[in-house]
């Protein structure tokens, strides 16, 4: 299936990020944009068909209201802020921290 994945903002695990999506041959899927101006953020919102917001830590879950008033598909961790609003219309999901793979013994 073809996909394309924005990932707007900066912050701390964003080289990590971008690395990660190098190694895995995605650099044709995945745009990585800076802080953008507000109106920018919102042309960028109204082309999407979903909105992943998984972010812990959201006062009041500006950026998911704008996507689901923009009739945007929402997928949102379960955060302070973002869950008022996923759970009149949107996905909630619960975080998780990934477990270290086990090596399957063959």
């Amino acid at each position: 299936f073809e996909f394309e994945y924005v990932a707007i903002g900066d912050g701390p695990e964003r080289a990590a990020l971008e690395q990660l999506t190098a190694q895995l041959g995605l650099g044709d899927r995945v745009a990585f944009r800076r802080v953008l101006p507000h109106e920018a953020v919102v042309r960028e919102l109204c082309t999407s068909d979903i909105l992943v917001h998984p972010s812990e830590c959201e006062s009041f879950g500006i950026a998911v209201a704008e996507a689901m008033a923009a009739h945007v598909a929402v997928v949102a961790a379960r955060s302070h802020g973002a869950s008022e609003v996923v759970d009149h219309g949107g996905l909630p999901i619960h975080q998780r921290r990934p477990q270290p793979r086990r090596r399957r013994r063959e």
